[in-house]
C-alpha cells in the first residue's frame, strides 16, 4: 500500500455515502496494513476541517463495521485514538456535529464494538454524553458542577460505598439487556409466526431463527442476573454503612449523657468548697474586729445559748462530775 495515495484519498472523502463506501473497501483491500491506515487517517483528521472530521469519522465507523468479521485490528487501532478525535470534532459546540457524532456512539454503545464498557470510558475520558445537552465541556468548560445531574450520579453512589468500577459495569449490563430486548422485539416483528409454538411443536419453525432468538433471550437473562448480584452487593453495602452510622449516633449520645452527669456531680463536690470559702472570710472579718466588738458578738451567742447548755461552760471539773454521775 502507498501512503501518499492514501492521503490523497483521504483529502478528497466527503460525508456522502459513496466517497464513504469506496475509500473504506480500498482500504479493507489493505486491510494487513491496517496500523499504518489508521495512523495516516489521525494525522489527517488533525489536519482535516470539521466538516472532513466528520467524514473521517464516518469513515472509521464503517471500517470497523466491515472488518470485524475478519478480526479487531482495526476497531482497537481506531478506539485507541477516539478519544482524542471525539474532543476535536465536539469541542466547537456546533449542534450538528455533536449530534451527528452522539447518534455513532449511540449505535456504538448498543452494538457493543468496543466491548461493554468501551463507550463508556470515551464519555468519562471526553466529557461528550450520549444524553442531549449534558456535554460537560460544551457547558461548565470541561468541569463538572456538583449540582449536574452527572456528577450527582458519580458521587452520589461512590459514597454509599459504591465503586465506579461496579457503576460502570451495571450501566453496561443494562446496556446489554436493552440490546438483546430490541433485537428479540424485532425479531418477534419479523418472524413471529416462526416462533409460535404451533411451528416450533410442528417442526416448521426456522432452527436459526430460532437458535437466535434464543441466544438473545438468554444473554438478556444472564445480564439481568448479573445486575441482580451486583444490586445485592450495593443493599449489604449500604445497610453496613447505614449501621456504622446508627453505632457512632449511639455513642455520641451517650458521650453527651456522660458528660452531663460529670458536669452535674461536679456541681455537687463544689459546694462545700463555696462553704468552706465563706468561713474562711468570716473568720477573717471577725480577725478584723476590735475587742469590744468581738465581746458584744459574744455576748449575742451566748444569750442564744439555753440555760442548761451555759452550764456546761461554767466549771470544767464540776462539768466532769455531773457527766460521771449519770454514767
Amino acid at each position: 500500500m502507498d501512503p501518499e495515495v492514501l492521503k490523497q484519498k483521504l483529502r478528497k472523502i466527503d460525508t456522502s455515502s459513496k466517497a464513504i463506501e469506496s475509500t473504506s473497501r480500498w482500504c479493507k483491500f489493505y486491510k494487513s496494513d491496517y496500523k499504518v491506515i489508521v495512523e495516516t487517517w489521525f494525522s489527517e483528521f488533525l489536519a482535516a476541517n470539521v466538516q472532513r472530521k466528520l467524514a473521517l469519522v464516518y469513515l472509521c465507523n464503517d471500517l470497523i463495521h466491515k472488518t470485524r468479521a475478519d478480526g479487531t485490528q482495526f476497531t482497537e487501532q481506531f478506539y485507541n485514538k477516539l478519544g482524542r478525535v471525539i474532543k476535536e470534532l465536539t469541542k466547537t459546540g456546533d449542534e450538528k456535529i455533536n449530534a451527528a457524532v452522539r447518534r455513532l456512539m449511540r449505535v456504538w454503545n448498543e452494538r457493543k464494538l468496543f466491548g461493554n464498557s468501551g463507550i463508556t470510558r470515551l464519555v468519562e475520558q471526553t466529557g461528550f454524553s450520549l444524553e442531549d445537552g449534558e456535554d460537560k465541556h460544551h457547558t461548565t468548560g470541561g468541569q463538572e458542577t456538583p449540582s449536574s445531574p452527572t456528577a450527582q450520579l458519580k458521587t452520589a453512589p461512590s459514597l454509599l460505598g459504591v465503586e465506579p468500577e461496579e457503576l460502570r459495569q451495571l450501566a453496561g449490563l443494562a446496556a446489554e439487556v436493552k440490546r438483546c430486548s430490541t433485537e428479540a422485539k424485532a425479531v418477534e416483528g419479523r418472524c413471529g409466526e416462526a416462533l409460535s409454538t404451533s411451528a416450533i411443536v410442528s417442526g416448521r419453525a426456522d432452527k436459526k431463527v430460532l437458535q437466535h432468538y434464543q441466544k438473545l433471550m438468554w444473554d438478556s437473562v444472564q445480564a439481568e442476573r448479573k445486575m441482580i448480584d451486583l444490586v445485592d452487593a450495593w443493599r449489604a453495602k449500604i445497610e453496613a454503612s447505614a449501621s456504622q452510622k446508627e453505632d457512632r449516633i449511639k455513642q455520641i449520645k451517650k458521650d453527651l449523657l456522660s458528660a452531663k452527669q460529670r458536669r452535674e456531680s461536679g456541681d455537687q463536690a463544689g459546694t462545700p468548697a463555696i462553704t468552706s470559702t465563706a468561713a474562711q472570710e468570716l473568720a477573717q472579718q471577725f480577725g478584723r474586729m476590735t475587742d469590744e466588738e468581738r465581746q458584744k458578738i459574744g455576748a449575742k451567742l451566748l444569750s442564744a445559748v439555753p440555760k442548761q447548755d451555759l452550764s456546761l461552760l461554767s466549771d470544767p471539773d464540776e462539768n466532769s462530775n455531773k457527766r460521771q454521775k449519770f454514767m
